[in-house]
C-alpha cells in the first residue's frame, strides 16, 4: 500500500512497490515560490487548471499575493479594527457622553488606524507606492469613503429602521468590510499585471 505525507511532499511504501512519482502528481506540496505568478506560499495548485488550494499554515504565515488567502487575513484583522472601533464607539456613547454620530467618526478613525497597521503587516503582500505617507493618505481616503457608509448606514438602519445603534453598527461593519478590503486591495497592495 502506497502512502503519501502531504505536509512534505515524501512518498513512501507501507506495503511493497514503488513509491509515488511526485512529479506527476496532479497537486503541489510544500515548496515557496518567489516568481511573479507562481502559486503564493501556502498555495496548492490541485486542479487541471491551475486553480490552488491554500493549506492552513499558508493562511496565517508568510506573505502572500493569493486573493482568498488576503480577504480572509483581511477579516481577521478586520475584526481586530472592529473591536477597537466597536469598542471605541460604546465608550465614547456610553461613558463619555458623546452623540453617537460624532462617536461612531471618531471610534471608526480608530479602527482604520488598527486596520492598516495590521494590513501592512501581515494581510498584503504586494505594495504599489514606495512613498509610506502617500500609501496611508490613500487607504485613509479609502477609509474616509468608508466611514461615509459607515455613517450611512448607521444612521439609516437606526434612524428609518429603528434598529439599536449597535445592530446598526454591525450591518455597517459587514458592508464596509467588502468595500474596504476591495478598494485597498484593487488600489494600494495588487500585483500589476505585465501588460
Amino acid at each position: 500500500m502506497k502512502t503519501q505525507d502531504v505536509r512534505d511532499g515524501q512518498s513512501g511504501d507501507a506495503g511493497g512497490g514503488e513509491g509515488i512519482d511526485n512529479a506527476r502528481l496532479p497537486f503541489y506540496h510544500g515548496a515557496s515560490h518567489a516568481l511573479p505568478g507562481a502559486p503564493a506560499p501556502g498555495a496548492v495548485p490541485c486542479h487541471a487548471d491551475g486553480t490552488t488550494m491554500v493549506s492552513m499554515t499558508g493562511l496565517v504565515r508568510g506573505a502572500t499575493d493569493h486573493a482568498q488567502v488576503q480577504f480572509f487575513r483581511y477579516g481577521i484583522v478586520g475584526g481586530a479594527a472592529f473591536v477597537v472601533d466597536f469598542g471605541s464607539l460604546y465608550a465614547l456613547t456610553e461613558l463619555a457622553g458623546a452623540h453617537y454620530l460624532a462617536a461612531a467618526a471618531l471610534a471608526f478613525l480608530l479602527g482604520l488606524a488598527t486596520n492598516y497597521a495590521l494590513s501592512v503587516r501581515w494581510v498584503f503582500a504586494t505594495r504599489r507606492l514606495a512613498n509610506r505617507w502617500a500609501e496611508f493618505a490613500v487607504f485613509g481616503l479609502i477609509g474616509v469613503v468608508g466611514l461615509g457608509l459607515n455613517e450611512l448606514v448607521v444612521w439609516q438602519c437606526t434612524e428609518t429602521l429603528g434598529l439599536h445603534y449597535l445592530a446598526s453598527k454591525c450591518v455597517a461593519a459587514v458592508l464596509v468590510l467588502f468595500w474596504n478590503f476591495g478598494a485597498r486591495r484593487r488600489t494600494l497592495f495588487e500585483r500589476r499585471s505585465a501588460a
